[in-house]
């Protein structure tokens, strides 16, 4: 049950003018009027309708119309007492302009997990951790598993980012070559209150997102490999130095992250900073390979490099060097 005001355009019913049934032909009328006010469409933001049998009150439709100096809000509260009509086909019609305006603006979102250049990327929760996942449209056989993780502050973390360009960079050209790709949501972790608790904290997350990931494409864990950038590079540089947790992977990518006091790891590992040592809290790039101890049975298929060509933390642009490193841990 539903009535047409006969409002101008400046939002209101004019004076001596009968409120007149509201059917579809008046109802494209009404919103030409509003949109006639712009050339931009009228968007129509809230619609609250109250019903009874012998009334029909629209309590509040809010119309947002595009003006030529910008966009401005007009309220609309007629009164109640208008003569009614049952139109089950205008039912269907405001159902239907419902439904259209929601498709048009969820398809006008540049949404992550639509695919962009055959790669979907979604947003999953599963086996206790949160990830960001790549992975190539069409592909049955993977090569094996990357995930990557984010910065933080190492005095107050917070949960890992699942929107760091870096990473995202990275995983998208590992999705690209048939990979399966992924940026963990580590947990909250202590930081500089309990460095040693903080990396367990983000290594299990590591492994919860690899385990998950290789039950889904039927891959084995060992043919994974780790990696970060600063916060995420120092947790599993720690972790994997002290600890066997990750030793199951092929190697660490280590961007932009510190170690002090370590000369043997579980694992190989990649290490790359800026020159000028500006990664605090210890030894890293070709630093922290050289002082790997020769009788390390990874030293072998691990790497150091200290960029020439940045001179802060985190300034360079590694995905390429990172990808490549990557892809031979998990050739061999």
């Amino acid at each position: 049950m539903f009535c047409y005001p006969a409002f101008n355009q400046a939002g209101t019913r004019p004076a001596g003018v009968s409120p007149a049934p509201l059917t579809p032909r008046r109802l494209t009328h009404f919103l030409h009027l509003l949109n006639g006010a712009s050339a931009i469409p009228a968007y129509i933001g809230f619609l609250m309708v109250h019903r009874s049998v012998k009334s029909c009150a629209l309590a509040a439709l809010r119309l947002t119309v595009a003006s030529g100096t910008g966009m401005t809000d007009k309220t609309i509260t007629p009164s109640p007492n208008y003569e009614i009509m049952k139109t089950p086909f205008f039912l269907k019609l405001v159902c239907c302009t419902g439904l259209l305006a929601f498709l048009i603006s969820y398809c006008g979102k540049d949404a992550d997990n639509k695919p962009k250049d055959g790669i979907n990327v979604v947003v999953e929760t599963a086996n206790g951790v949160t990830y960001k996942l790549f992975v190539k449209e069409g592909t049955a056989d993977y090569n094996g598993i990357l995930v990557m993780g984010s910065g933080n502050d190492a005095e107050n973390p917070g949960p890992g980012s699942l929107d760091g360009d870096t990473e995202i960079a990275l995983c998208r050209k590992a999705a690209e070559n048939n990979y399966v790709a992924a940026i963990v949501k580590y947990r909250k972790t202590p930081g500089l209150a309990n460095w040693d608790a903080s990396s367990d904290i983000v290594a299990e997350d590591y492994d919860k997102c690899i385990t998950t990931l290789a039950g889904k494409f039927g891959l084995d864990k060992n043919r994974s490999v780790v990696g970060g950038y600063s916060y995420a590079a120092y947790m599993l540089l720690n972790n994997t130095a002290w600890t066997a947790k990750l030793a199951y992977c092929q190697g660490v990518l280590a961007a932009c992250g510190a170690i002090e006091g370590a000369t043997y790891f579980h694992l190989p590992i990649y290490t790359v900073t800026c020159s000028g040592s500006p990664d605090p809290g210890g030894l890293s790039g070709k630093a922290l390979y050289d002082a790997i101890n020769n009788t390390s049975p990874f030293k072998l298929k691990s790497e150091g490099v200290t960029d020439t060509g940045c001179n802060s933390h985190c300034g360079g642009n590694w995905t390429n060097q990172l990808f490549t490193k990557m892809q031979n841990w998990l050739a061999a």
